[in-house]
């Protein structure tokens, strides 16, 4: 008995059904290869998608503290300010004190309404802001 099996019909007929059937098995293993490299170029999209992301979410972050920090900032700066234009209002209403209580003896009932009408005014226009009313408490945040 030999190892070889036989080949029962025509050699030319089993020759060609055996060139079909590699043909058949090179188009699905082209098709294998296709899937591979297509599963592969998937995979790297994806890798590459999570890293950028990952980038991203960190970069967002940071921005978000910076902007925080500078939010802060800002209100600590804008508070400062306001303090400063109260004493200045504070310097304003004493100047226009002194200017309008120099007003002379034999003023006129005419003038006295105009010194009070200025006093009011200076009143309302240099009264002190409530700094952090306006800005916010310097424990926020």
């Amino acid at each position: 008995m030999s190892d070889v099996p036989e080949i029962a019909g025509d050699p030319l007929e089993t020759a060609e059904r055996l060139t079909t059937a590699l043909n058949i098995m090179s188009k699905r293993l082209d098709s294998v290869r296709t899937y591979g490299r297509r599963s592969r170029i998937l995979i790297f999209v994806t890798i590459v998608s999570l890293v950028l992301d990952v980038a991203l979410t960190g970069i967002v972050t940071v921005l978000a503290y910076r902007s925080t920090n500078l939010a802060d900032s800002i209100r600590h700066a804008s508070i400062s300010q306001c303090d400063a234009n109260n004493a200045a209002r504070l310097q304003d209403i004493a100047i226009w004190n002194r200017l309008l209580r120099v007003s002379p003896e034999g003023a006129t009932a005419a003038q006295r309404q105009e010194v009070a009408e200025l006093e009011r005014l200076v009143a309302v226009k240099d009264t002190p802001r409530d700094c952090t009313t306006a800005y916010g408490s310097e424990q926020a945040n």
